[in-house]
């Protein structure tokens, strides 16, 4: 509101500099600054600046407080003392990813937020949809009484998108709209998407389309078939991954067929075994409905690919790895082996990672791993981390974590950087961590700008059962480059360690 700024900007310049007239948001407003024309300037900047700090809080102005109930009491407690200093510093901050923590952590603790923070938590989040989701389940009673006389935080009242917005949005807000309620309630969500599904353009529907993928259950299978029809390859493949991935037999079972007539495994008694993959040379128009695209030229990594070769990494992509161990009769290892020695290695392993990421299989990774160099499971560690929570992979993790504290080694930082998709880090990840932090600092180690910021947002994700033994690793070094970090992780730990007490 640039007529509370004015307000403070003339409080703190005092009257004497700053005695122009003042330009009201409202008609009401303008009336009641015109009866005070007469008063000294020194109560009417004071009074002045009351009315707007009123009105920038509720949203009405002073005279329409008359007419207001109160709000109802609140039924449970509200967080306070060291807890709510920590979520007001957050708030100066404008820490969102810590305010989001904060917020979740009182709604897990049964706790609303403390009654003088209200105003500013609505402002934050009206364009943060992830804070507005905690919010709600905090605000109390006084913050649904504050959301209904300003007219800007209505819509932060509800649980969930109204049954008629979807209709009403377009583009990411609509997309937005649909995650949470996919959150919150997936049937209603299918509903609503199945009511506008046909009249929206193809890019509309690939990207609605993605948010399937929050909540995606068994009951989404008929709508998801009924995708095979759809005028869109990209909104076709994405609905036969999603069915591939609930286990759908009329998606798999002619997959595997498909793949078994592909291959020819060749066993040889003095030499290796070969696989031969011969996909058919012309197009299936069959394949259309499980959205293959017939020209593809390149792979997601840019590598360029024939058109048999792009057919067969497509398909390939949708099953779990264990169905190429099934179909040849060898173990994971041998499959990958055969794959990487195979004249189409480089679309086949690309296809059984993505294949393996879209089944949630980590036994394809841990066979995959001991066969990779430094950097190829340094840049694994990425989609892993985006696709796993941290305790399926800490055994992958850990490995390339003591391998990048070893002295003169270049892999520690882009190691760090992988893990960022981490939204919390398992103790033993924690713990490994900082101690190849603190291995660095003690080298003499030196890193750059976005270096720092690698290893300030650990502090976010590091285990908060982990924090003395992570405070003895770095506290006693005293390193400018790791303070932040230990300020923000202890803050975490005091605001959860406050709502239990």
């Amino acid at each position: 509101m640039q007529e509370w700024n004015d307000s403070v900007k003339r409080l703190i310049l005092g009257c004497d500099a700053q005695d122009a007239p003042w330009t009201a948001p409202t008609a009401e407003l303008g009336a009641a600054l015109d009866k005070m024309a007469e008063e000294p300037a020194e109560r009417r900047l004071l009074k002045t600046a009351v009315m707007f700090n009123f009105t920038r809080l509720l949203g009405r102005s002073h005279q329409h407080a008359l007419t207001v109930a109160p709000a109802q009491p609140e039924t449970v407690d509200q967080c306070g003392g060291r807890a709510e200093e920590l979520l007001r510093a957050a708030l100066r901050g404008k820490d969102m990813r810590l305010l989001s923590e904060y917020l979740t952590a009182l709604a897990d603790a049964g706790r609303v937020s403390p009654p003088a923070a209200l105003a500013d938590l609505l402002d934050a989040a009206l364009n943060q949809p992830r804070l507005q989701v905690s919010l709600r389940h905090v605000m109390g009673e006084r913050g649904r009484w504050l959301c209904g006389l300003n007219p800007k935080w209505e819509a932060l009242r509800s649980d969930a998108p109204a049954s008629e917005e979807l209709p009403h949005l377009s583009g990411l807000a609509r997309v937005d709209a649909l995650r949470r309620l996919r959150e919150a309630d997936p049937a209603e969500a299918l509903s609503q998407l199945s009511a506008i599904w046909k009249d929206e353009p193809a890019k509309e529907r690939a990207a609605l389309l993605e948010v399937m993928s929050v909540g995606l259950n068994a009951r989404d299978s008929e709508f998801l078939s009924a995708c095979a029809d759809d005028r869109s390859q990209p909104v076709r493949y994405q609905a036969t991954r999603f069915l591939a991935q609930l286990g759908d037999a009329s998606v798999l079972t002619p997959l595997r067929e498909w793949l078994a007539k592909s291959m020819q495994l060749k066993k040889a008694l003095l030499k290796k075994s070969q696989l031969n993959i011969e996909p058919p040379k012309e197009f299936d128009k069959a394949w259309e409905k499980w959205g293959v695209k017939e020209d593809l030229t390149h792979l997601p990594n840019r590598t360029k690919v024939g058109k048999r070769a792009g057919w067969f990494y497509q398909v390939l992509a949708l099953l779990p790895p264990r169905a190429s161990a099934e179909i040849l009769q060898t173990s994971l290892e041998q499959t990958i082996d055969l794959y990487r020695r195979s004249d189409y290695a480089e679309a086949a392993l690309q296809a059984l990672s993505e294949g393996a990421m879209l089944h949630g299989d980590v036994t394809y990774f841990e066979a995959l791993f001991p066969a990779l160099t430094e950097v190829e499971r340094t840049e694994y560690l990425g989609g892993l981390a985006a696709g796993f929570p941290a305790e399926k992979i800490e055994p992958l993790i850990l490995p390339a974590l003591q391998a990048a504290m070893k002295k003169d080694s270049q892999f520690w930082l882009p190691v760090l950087y992988q893990l960022k998709a981490f939204a919390h880090l398992t103790p033993k990840l924690s713990e490994a961590i900082a101690d190849m932090i603190r291995a660095k600092i003690i080298e003499g180690e030196s890193w750059y700008y976005d270096a720092h910021q690698t290893i300030d947002q650990l502090a976010y994700q590091f285990s908060l059962t982990s924090y003395e033994k992570i405070r003895s690793l770095l506290e006693p070094l005293q390193d400018d480059r790791t303070n932040p970090l230990l300020t923000v992780y202890k803050n975490r730990v005091d605001f959860h360690k406050e709502l239990q007490s």
